[in-house]
């Protein structure tokens, strides 16, 4: 049986993810904008 105890540590974990994802995404994008090498 799942507690409330257990969906909220769940809960927290995927978010906690999920958060780290988009935060990863988003520096990734801004380095790639950024940090664009000029094509020759």
């Amino acid at each position: 049986m799942v507690t409330k105890r257990h969906q909220h540590t769940a809960l927290q974990l995927m978010f906690a993810f999920f958060l780290g994802l988009m935060v990863t995404a988003f520096m990734g994008v801004g380095v790639f904008t950024f940090e664009s090498h000029p094509e020759k």
